[in-house]
């Protein structure tokens, strides 16, 4: 996986998690995510009718490593000459992510 994904992702969801009136960081609730598919098609394949898309298998475990839930989400960054990049599935996937978790974990 490349690092700028990594890292990306790291950042977003830790935006949408920690943000805003979420989440304050502890041991409570982890979230352990690993990349199933990454797909860059880049701006003229785009325009032919492909897309970015990401999907990432998040699993939520309690402060004894008891995985609570496993989910898989998928974001796509749409298609046609104004579509987004892959940073876009980036955020879409973890703001996912941290809607799950706010919402089964608060």
């Amino acid at each position: 996986m490349p690092a700028d994904v990594q890292l990306a992702m790291q950042q977003k969801l830790e935006e949408h998690l920690y943000g805003a009136g979420g989440f304050q960081k502890g041991s409570e609730l982890s979230i352990r995510y690993r990349f199933l598919q990454v797909t860059e098609r880049g701006l003229f394949r785009r325009w032919l009718g492909g897309e970015d898309s990401l999907t990432v298998e998040a699993k939520f475990l309690d402060r004894s490593d008891n995985i609570l839930a496993v989910i898989q989400v998928e974001g796509l960054a749409g298609q046609g000459p104004l579509a987004a990049d892959l940073d876009r599935a980036i955020e879409k996937v973890a703001e996912r992510v941290a809607e799950y978790a706010q919402t089964n974990y608060r």
